[in-house]
């Protein structure tokens, strides 16, 4: 009976000591984890407490290292060069670190002739400037000085391009109302240039729109004069399902196309 007991109490005592001995392994092994990991810790202090003393020491060098000394422009058509070194208006020790590129590309988008910009650094002293320029689509024609837009609608300064005289006329718009940018307006204009668009690529030509009124829209290209309502996709459609024998005939004689009328493609002798 004794050394049953016994036997009961040395089988306990050895699995005691097994867990004992097991958790000074995993406390040595946390213990190193630990150390290591504030070893780690010290060490990335220091260096950013050195890395910040050293920038906090070096920035005059590096920012003198980096100052603007050239300015290279891409994308100029309209716009001069100086045009857009004055927009930029950098003071005499501008450096690259310290320029904000969102600020000097607001200051270029003001120009009249800029569709988007975009401000970058070449290092160590080339300031890049890549601009898309807005391209003349049209011309509002009337009794007034022409005014020159964009696809967009938006009225471009006239710099009297050799282009212009080959644009598309737009007539029956509000110049004053263009100039200070009516939103409406601007929607007639750019339906009105997307129409000019379509005809001159289908028949040449230079384009001629009457915008008076929105649902009675008159174009006059070439030889032909295409009349259209609301919808214009659809009656253009329309337009082009006609027998291309009957569209040959075009090419002689004056015709008047009538696509106001739903279903209909009424062509007249043009008067």
């Amino acid at each position: 009976m004794i050394a049953k007991t016994n036997h009961r109490v040395d089988a306990q005592w050895q699995w005691m000591s097994g867990i004992r001995t097991g958790d000074k392994k995993t406390f040595r092994r946390r213990s190193s984890s630990s150390r290591c990991f504030l070893l780690s810790g010290v060490f990335a202090v220091v260096f950013g407490v050195a890395f910040v003393g050293v920038y906090y020491h070096m920035q005059p060098a590096l920012a003198s290292w980096l100052i603007v000394k050239n300015i290279v422009v891409s994308g100029l058509r309209a716009i001069e060069r100086e045009e857009v070194v004055h927009g930029l208006d950098l003071g005499p020790e501008a450096s690259l670190l310290s320029l904000n590129f969102t600020e000097l590309e607001d200051r270029l988008e003001n120009h009249p002739w800029v569709a988007s910009v975009v401000v970058g650094r070449a290092l160590p002293d080339t300031l890049t400037v890549v601009i898309v320029e807005r391209r003349p689509a049209a011309r509002v024609a009337g009794n007034f000085d022409e005014l020159i837009l964009d696809e967009e609608g938006f009225v471009l300064p006239n710099r009297e391009h050799a282009v212009i005289g080959l644009l598309p006329a737009l007539q029956g718009l509000d110049p004053q109302r263009l100039v200070h940018g009516d939103p409406v307006v601007r929607q007639h204009a750019q339906q009105g240039i997307k129409i000019a668009k379509v005809l001159s690529s289908r028949f040449g030509g230079v384009p001629r729109v009457h915008l008076r009124d929105s649902s009675r829209i008159i174009v006059d290209v070439r030889n032909l004069r295409f009349r259209f309502g609301h919808m214009f996709e659809e009656q253009w459609e329309r337009f082009l399902l006609l027998d291309a024998s009957l569209e040959q005939r075009f090419e002689t004689a004056s015709r008047e196309i009538d696509l106001r009328f739903p279903g209909k493609v009424i062509v007249r002798e043009r008067g």
